[in-house]
């Protein structure tokens, strides 16, 4: 929409230049009429054309009223990151940033905040364990989607780092996605595993989620989840994470 009001101001503006330049050349002397016919002078808003015979060295002039018409122009679109402390830095307690675990031990205030790794700044979220087996957890995050949702875009950093030798077998899995308050899935999650590429560096990687505008004014859920099996842990470090959303105000 945005896109066809220019085009359309655009083609506005082009047509009364050409009349402004087309009236220009018309009044100057000599311009249309010759030096041996008499000029007319034509008042194009009066109610009737009034024709006048005058001296043939008077300049040709033109008096036009134009209609100035611009079309509605649609709101600008604004985007901003609905995350909260998405590179894990903000001091402890390190929320908004809550986690769940399947070991009583496991679930901690301020959980699955660690200074091990960091793209950026200190410290990094993570998944997954780097000493526990049979472990399952979740580091999530609640975000308030405003009204007027056009797209959504979630992106993050991702460190694995895994005890797993095979490249071909998966034991430790892991997901980046976003859910309902209800914790349903709303994108195909994004999967990592023991055998993804990136083993030991910073990969960056987004979701986009589909249909982003049946959300708007809703809450969210930023959901990273590890799993791991009985034996050789692994853990996935997350960090900068972003949720960009762009609304019309």
């Amino acid at each position: 929409m945005v896109r066809r009001n220019l085009v359309r101001f655009i083609v506005i503006a082009a047509f009364v230049g050409a009349t402004v330049a087309l009236l220009a050349a018309m009044s100057s002397p000599g311009a249309v009429k010759s030096a041996n016919q008499p000029a007319m002078h034509y008042v194009a808003d009066s109610p009737r054309i009034q024709e006048a015979r005058v001296d043939a060295a008077t300049p040709l002039t033109w008096t036009v009223v134009l209609p100035f018409v611009i079309g509605s122009v649609s709101p600008t679109i604004q985007c901003a990151d609905a995350v909260k402390n998405g590179n894990f830095d903000a001091p402890l307690p390190g929320r908004p940033w809550t986690g769940e675990a399947n070991t009583t031990s496991a679930v901690y205030q301020d959980p699955l905040i660690s200074g091990a790794r960091a793209h950026g700044g200190t410290q990094s979220g993570r998944v997954g364990s780097p000493s526990l087996n049979s472990y399952w957890n979740e580091l999530l995050q609640t975000v308030q989607m405003p009204a007027g949702v056009v797209s959504a875009t979630l992106s993050y950093w991702r460190f694995l780092d895994t005890t797993e030798t095979s490249t071909t077998i998966i034991y430790d899995r892991f997901t980046a996605g976003l859910e309902t308050a209800q914790g349903v899935e709303i994108a195909t999650p994004r999967q990592i595993d023991n055998t993804s590429s990136g083993r030991g560096i910073w990969v960056h990687e987004s979701l986009d989620l589909p249909y982003a505008s049946a959300y708007s004014g809703q809450q969210l859920w930023v959901s990273f989840k590890g799993a791991t099996d009985g034996t050789l842990p692994s853990s996935l470090y997350v960090d900068d994470v972003q949720l960009i959303v762009c609304a019309r105000p």
